[in-house]
């Protein structure tokens, strides 16, 4: 598939800052120290299975820090 590693990152973005706008930038910064740059990933990109993979982790560990 192609994008789905951009439409992951914006959405984890979204769901966990809920319009905060610090929070967005904490958890860009929490993926930027993970090697994941969210402004590299277009609707275009190839997606890699291992990325994806590695943002399901994050997400979980988001999940209980958010919670």
């Amino acid at each position: 598939m192609q994008g789905q590693t951009h439409i992951i990152v914006e959405q984890m973005i979204e769901k966990y800052s809920k319009g905060n706008s610090l929070t967005s930038k904490l958890i860009e910064t929490k993926l930027s120290l993970r090697g994941i740059n969210r402004h590299a990933f277009t609707p275009n990109s190839i997606d890699d299975p291992a990325l994806l993979a590695r943002l399901q982790t994050i997400e979980k560990e988001l999940d209980h820090l958010f919670a």
